[in-house]
């Protein structure tokens, strides 16, 4: 038994080191539930003083759970082992807590049960993170030893509690410790101060707090991080003898996994709202292009262009077809683009971008390959798979820098069994996946760099933009797959990706584009947008084209143009984000009176056909005015044609 040298009786420190914690102790009789002994967090709990409490019932304190407490007892005394239960608790306040407790039968020489302790704590915000995040976390185990009013058994408690208990000298030298950090041995503690075991903002922070408890004679609590990179909260309250402060009793509980847990809904919110802004820029700048578009094959059909006109007129199509590109690049990046997937080989796609690999990479970098054979397919998008291969391989080749080094690429098939919560953004489910490796033998990653790696605009090179890694998780976000990093200083990185294995058939190709629709259109076509501009340019093309046009700037007003009946509507062209009732919503209205009326719903912010509705169909923005005219020709009806 470690000694512990105070200035007061053992039974006094160690009751003042119960008194410090927040959970709730007591010690009962296990015959008639009358309480032996209790701690002061117990006595807050039951809106008294010890000396009031000690010698009354258990029961009559909670009179609407005298069962439930009677039936924990019979389970205790006839099982004699420890029994673990959790109970929900509403406050007089109306608020829900949840609280867990164990009971620990205290046995004598005989092994007669004499006594009952119950040891219980709030896990209510263990809960609700756990059902945030949707992770199973784990909570602080209960202490379970025996516990009674002598120091012997008091000490058992603090020996087998979930939290380090310690007392120190002013000089934050360490006389007792209950419990150390794993890979560290008592006796390198002991004797010793824990500033080497701290980083070095920790050690001032450790400092300050043993400060301000021997000068204001209070309780302070503080955040610690450890050079083995864990994380505590600490709180430390003064020992007081003959008024002044002999030492220190200090509290630390492990909050590393709540940390990262909180790490990682960060994270999650920060894509979140990049994925909102390159939503909203996205639909605005489609809309946009959708009018250069428009206006740009006006001006070649109508103006008789010259050479030189057509050719200025091409630079702009092809300048607009590639901001729209850069549109759906930047939804990619905050993955919110549900991006165009089919069945398709990893092995393949690696060896299309080798060619690209190679000029990323510099000559003192060997990059070798070891690709399983006959590796399975899976559901993706081609371009945006072969961009995440080359982004991690381009972040490997940066991470071994001009040393001279090499980079491995592997793929094979990977069983899920059990929950890999390393991974992100979510955790992939159990089953087969098809894996790729990245390792580097560069200099890796140092502990806080690792959990920061994909954050957008985050970047350890000093030129570095910091998107490489974000755009991976975005298109694997977009593909259901999963990343984890797995590094050290001086040790390489190890990048893991899982796919999914391709399971649906083949998705059906693009439509192919046709070239001959201007003039040749007959009927009557509704053009629903909220955007002036869009209306304006799509309704020329459509005229040009030979269709009746009628407009509609909000899906309440193309209801009531329906209702009415005239003209007669051939068919919608439909915007789907509109302020008010949106695309989806008078889509539905609609199919209530006209059930095969042809509609094309038109967005600048990917979209999939309504299921089950075979007269609906999807036109992305931006689109050409051959493409425009040429859907509508296919899906507007034969009879409105022929008028």
């Amino acid at each position: 038994m470690i000694a512990v040298t105070v200035k007061m009786d053992t039974r006094d420190l160690l009751t003042a080191a119960l008194d410090s914690l927040t959970i709730q102790v007591a010690t009962v009789d296990p015959e008639d539930g009358r309480i032996l002994f209790l701690n002061e967090a117990a006595a807050r709990s039951l809106s008294g003083s010890r000396e009031e409490l000690i010698g009354t019932s258990i029961y009559e304190h909670f009179p609407d759970r005298v069962s439930a407490g009677r039936e924990r007892l019979r389970q205790t005394l006839a099982r004699r082992t420890v029994q673990h239960f959790e109970s929900l608790h509403v406050l007089p306040d109306g608020r829900e807590r949840h609280f867990e407790s164990s009971y620990t039968p205290t046995m004598n020489e005989d092994g007669e049960i004499v006594a009952v302790q119950i040891i219980s704590h709030d896990v209510t915000e263990l809960r609700r993170a756990e059902h945030a995040n949707r992770r199973d976390s784990e909570i602080w185990g209960v202490v379970s030893d025996d516990l009674s009013l002598t120091g012997q058994r008091l000490r058992a408690i603090l020996e087998n509690a979930p939290i380090i208990i310690s007392v120190s000298d002013l000089d934050l030298t360490i006389r007792y410790i209950n419990r150390v950090p794993e890979g560290i041995e008592v006796g390198h503690v002991i004797g010793q101060t824990p500033l080497p075991l701290l980083t070095a903002e920790s050690q001032q922070t450790l400092v300050e707090a043993f400060e301000r408890v021997r000068v204001l004679k209070a309780v302070t609590e503080c955040r610690l991080q450890g050079t083995s990179d864990r994380s505590w909260v600490a709180r430390f309250a003064p020992l007081i003898h003959d008024g002044e402060v002999t030492q220190v009793l200090g509290c630390s509980l492990d909050v590393t996994e709540q940390m990262q847990l909180q790490a990682q809904l960060a994270s999650k919110r920060r894509l979140e709202s990049l994925g909102t802004m390159a939503r909203g820029i996205a639909h605005d700048f489609n809309n946009l292009l959708t009018v250069i578009l428009g206006s740009s094959g006006l001006a070649r059909f109508r103006g008789r262009a010259t050479d030189g006109v057509s050719s200025l007129l091409d630079e702009i199509d092809a300048a607009a077809r590639e901001a729209a590109d850069l549109c759906e690049q930047m939804l990619v990046y905050a993955g919110r683009d549900q991006a165009s997937t089919k069945p398709g080989n990893l092995n393949q796609v690696i060896d299309e971008f080798s060619s690209l690999t190679r000029a990323a990479v510099t000559a003192n970098i060997r990059v070798t390959y070891r690709l399983q054979p006959d590796l399975p397919a899976t559901t993706c998008n081609r371009a945006q798979l072969g961009q995440v291969v080359l982004n991690l391989i381009n972040n490997a080749a940066d991470a071994i820098g001009e040393a001279t080094g090499e980079i491995v690429v592997s793929t094979d098939v990977f069983e899920v069994g059990e929950r890999l919560t390393e991974f992100v953004p979510d955790p992939p489910a159990p089953g087969r996946y098809a894996r790729l490796c990245v390792n580097d033998s560069g200099r890796g990653l140092e502990p806080e760099d690792r959990h920061r790696i994909f954050d957008p605009f985050y970047s350890t090179k000093e030129r570095g933009h910091g998107l490489g890694l974000s755009v991976v998780l975005g298109i694997l976000s977009t593909h259901g797959a999963a990343i984890s990093v797995d590094s050290a200083p001086g040790a390489g990185t190890t990048m893991t990706v899982l796919l999914p294995l391709h399971e649906t058939a083949d998705l059906p190709g693009d439509p192919v584009s046709g070239t001959s629709f201007w003039r040749g259109g007959k009927g009557t076509v509704l053009l629903v947008d909220d955007e002036d501009l869009v209306r304006s340019a799509i309704s020329a093309v459509l005229r040009e084209g030979g269709y009746d046009v009628v407009e509609a700037s909000s899906g309440d007003e193309a209801l009531a143009l329906l209702a009415a009946g005239e003209p007669p509507v051939g068919l919608v062209l439909l915007d789907v984000t509109m302020p008010g009732r949106d695309g989806w919503s008078t889509l539905r209205e609609l199919r209530e009176t006209h059930p095969t009326l042809p509609v094309l719903l038109s967005s600048g912010l990917p979209q999939s056909p309504p299921p089950g509705d075979p007269f609906a169909g999807v036109l992305a923005k931006p689109y050409s005015p051959t493409t425009l005219l040429q859907l509508v020709a296919e899906r507007l009806k034969p009879s409105e044609r022929a008028r």
